[in-house]
């Protein structure tokens, strides 16, 4: 949801789904000796403007449906999600 507008877009290509499944298994020794959880795909903003990146890095907590911030935002792209992302957030909670 980008500014109030729905968008949909089709799943990932080949290539970038075999990635998307072989991150976890490169970052999850790192985030666990930083005692971050690693997470999937999760929404980042607020209900009416948020962003969907494939993974990220958490700081221990839950963030409900939409998650304020992460400590690593993974987008395996091509997208314009770096961009669209509010970083650094105008608020820290």
């Amino acid at each position: 949801m980008w500014d109030g507008v729905l968008h949909m877009t089709s799943a990932p290509a080949d290539r970038h789904a075999l990635v998307g499944w072989q991150l976890p298994r490169l970052l999850g020794p790192a985030a666990d000796r930083a005692g971050l959880l690693l997470s999937g795909q999760f929404n980042i903003g607020r209900s009416e403007d948020y962003r969907v990146p494939d993974g990220g890095l958490h700081r221990a907590g839950r963030w409900g449906t939409y998650a304020s911030s992460a400590a690593l935002v993974v987008d395996l792209g091509p997208s314009e999600l770096a961009q669209q992302i509010d970083w650094p957030p105008a608020e820290t909670p």
